[in-house]
């Protein structure tokens, strides 16, 4: 075992252990120099009997996460491999698991399911876009971790393979029964996997957080979802049914078309297409109506808004309804862009079958072929689009922020400080900044040293009679980009944390003020108390022989005081427990035991502040009776013995003969 303190490969100081399973050890680690932390997995190659399939599947995972870059994976570091171990350095990816949640709470909402899809179709389709492609083959629950800020991140590519363009079959069967496509079992006639088993993977996982029945236990049948639950949306069954089906040819082609499906399965229901088709035999029958008494063209002109508006919205569910229907594939394209092209000629001053269009374009990964005949129709002065706020806000941040689908489409600040200098600043005020910072960006690239200076000259921007609002979200803004590039700016002499810090008090300091309106305060708030929070506690973790640490360790837990008002269950517990743990590396056990114990209270049957406590009365208060009297408590909770956490103060309380 590695020891606590110890410094692994010069650089890697060992923090503390924070998980074990069968075969490895997963320790927290702080590099100090680069200011990050990283998980350590360290497995022991003795205790393994299947080590060198073990250390085939850390150098796969390893070679493979090391060449990718996606705000959903976590980064590899290194493996290093000696006489006894084999350790991988990987990003430390701070949340909870999907199956942990699962089990705390049996099922997990419509709304956020179909938010962590559709976050997964964004992962999935980056690894798919590579060359030659990535398959993930063990997508599930346990595989997917919830971050603090509500984005997931996929974990374990030791199952993952690149697709081989020669290949008919997979040379092994791998996956997790009732999650894995059946391409993936299919014993003599093994077929290769592909893109599509993925999406076979998402929809059973999609099933088990919806339903809450594990579809790798008996009877190993997918059944449709409302079978459980008759509540659920009738068009996200129509999309896990199709996603799941035993033939890969009749699921849906790629993630793209899975995504877009999921953004739009409100669309699917059978209540709203009813509804699209009494209309259209309404219009219909006014239409004959019309036709048989006046010309059409008076017919047309004397159409009234409302029912233009139902054919309108009518257009724009075909083409959902086409995306995600199982029609013709190779002529899905066309029909789509027929579907919204009729929308825009009806109704050509209306915004939203152009950002459709534009979208569409984007998922496909086509993000250059959509901004031009965007392009065209702004040229054309179609619907006086270069007087459309939306229109050009929407193409200013495509240009300003790129599309990750799309690898052949490059960032163009220029052109997007163009686009936002048309939008107009009373609807769309942040417009006039973020024009001023894709100038910046246009010309200085990744230098991080003038990029710094130009946020420095925010200041003097905000007191050119901006609105309160614009302010927050500016401040709010920058304040993040200081934390999530802490360690590029720190290099260039900027302290990151403190300029965090003083962003959100200024933001802060606004939303205090009675005149606000509770809006504005409700949007910005919680995201102003978390920044705060967290810009103190990890200025704190930099150094805390610091002077300052405690302090703020101390101002943090204020700061996730405030957090925890607007927070959700996942996020509280996971909060309060962190501060009870600030006041256990503050040396304050009691006030860290009153707080753990208060969140027994509150949530009796998860495990996380359970385990902190005995922890905590074991290591620090060397007060084993009580430890093992929490331990046993946490003991009859569903499923604890998959908890590795437990797994790890089990394995303590026995060495000592506390069990």
């Amino acid at each position: 075992m590695l020891e606590i303190g110890s410094l692994l490969d010069g650089k890697y100081k060992i923090l503390n252990k924070i998980g074990q399973g069968g075969m490895s050890i997963v320790y927290l680690a702080m590099n100090e120099k680069a200011n990050k932390q990283w998980a350590i997995k360290e497995m022991r190659k003795e205790k393994n009997k299947n080590c060198e399939v073990m250390r085939q599947s850390l150098i796969t995972e390893t070679n493979l996460l090391k060449e990718l870059k996606h705000p959903y994976l976590p980064s590899i570091a290194d493996i290093i491999e000696n006489d006894d171990t084999i350790i991988i350095v990987m990003d430390y990816v701070e949340g909870r698991s999907l199956s942990d949640i699962l089990s705390e709470k049996g099922t997990i909402d419509e709304a956020s399911v179909v938010e962590y899809a559709i976050q997964l179709c964004d992962v999935l389709d980056y690894l798919h876009s590579q060359n030659p492609p990535i398959i993930y083959r063990d997508l599930k629950p346990s595989n997917i971790i919830l971050k603090p800020d509500g984005k997931v991140t996929l974990i374990d590519f030791g199952t993952a393979r690149r697709y081989n363009y020669d290949s008919i079959s997979d040379t092994t069967c791998l996956g997790t029964i009732g999650y894995a496509a059946p391409e993936q079992f299919a014993g003599e006639n093994l077929r290769q996997t592909d893109a599509r088993t993925d999406i076979y993977n998402l929809g059973a996982t999609m099933y088990h957080l919806l339903t809450g029945v594990n579809p790798s236990e008996p009877p190993y049948e997918l059944y449709p979802i409302r079978k459980w639950d008759d509540r659920l949306s009738d068009g996200l069954e129509k999309i896990i049914l199709r996603a799941t089906r035993k033939d890969p040819e009749k699921r849906f082609e790629n993630c793209r078309e899975m995504s877009y499906a999921l953004k739009h399965y409100k669309d699917l229901d059978d209540s709203y297409i009813r509804m699209q088709k009494r209309k259209i035999f309404l219009f219909a029958v006014t239409m004959m109506i019309s036709v048989s008494s006046f010309s059409i063209a008076i017919a047309a002109n004397g159409m009234e808004k409302k029912a233009i508006s139902q054919v309108y919205n009518n257009y724009l569910s075909e083409a959902t309804l086409t995306i995600a229907s199982d029609g013709n594939k190779n002529d899905i394209d066309g029909k789509v862009l027929k579907f919204l092209n009729d929308a825009i000629n009806i109704a050509p001053q209306k915004t939203e079958a152009y950002l459709r269009m534009l979208d569409y374009y984007c998922e496909s990964g086509q993000t250059r072929n959509g901004l031009r005949v965007l392009s065209s129709m702004i040229a054309s002065g179609k619907g006086e689009l270069d007087k459309n706020d939306d229109i050009m806000m929407k193409m200013g941040q495509i240009y300003f922020l790129g599309n990750s689908k799309d690898a052949d489409f490059d960032v163009d600040y220029g052109t997007a400080a163009r686009y936002f200098d048309k939008v107009d600043t009373k609807k769309y005020p942040q417009a006039r900044y973020y024009s001023s910072l894709s100038r910046s960006l246009s010309e200085i690239g990744t230098d991080w040293e003038a990029i710094v200076k130009d946020m420095n000259n925010a200041d003097e921007y905000l007191n050119t009679g901006v609105k309160e609002d614009e302010k927050v979200e500016i401040y709010t803004t920058l304040s993040k980009i200081y934390r999530a590039n802490a360690y590029g700016i720190q290099n260039v002499g900027e302290k990151p944390y403190d300029k965090s810090i003083e962003l959100l008090d200024k933001a802060n300091e606004i939303l205090k003020s009675p005149y606000i309106e509770k809006e504005l305060k409700d949007r910005y708030l919680p995201e102003v108390y978390f920044g705060l929070a967290d810009a103190y506690y990890r200025r704190a973790n930099i150094n805390l022989q610091d002077k300052r640490a405690r302090d703020d360790l101390y101002e943090a837990v204020i700061y996730y005081d405030q957090y925890l008002i607007f927070a959700t269950a996942t996020q509280s517990i996971l909060f309060e427990n962190r501060i009870g743990d600030i006041y256990r590396t503050l040396g304050e056990y009691d006030r860290a035991a009153m707080q753990y114990k208060d969140i027994i209270k509150k949530y009796p049957t998860d495990a996380t502040a359970y385990i902190s406590l005995s922890t905590m009365l074991l290591i620090d208060m060397k007060d084993v009776r009580t430890s093992v009297e929490v331990y046993k408590d946490a003991s009859v909770l569903p499923d604890i013995e998959s908890n590795s956490n437990f797994v790890s103060l089990k394995n303590k309380l026995q060495n000592i003969g506390g069990i």
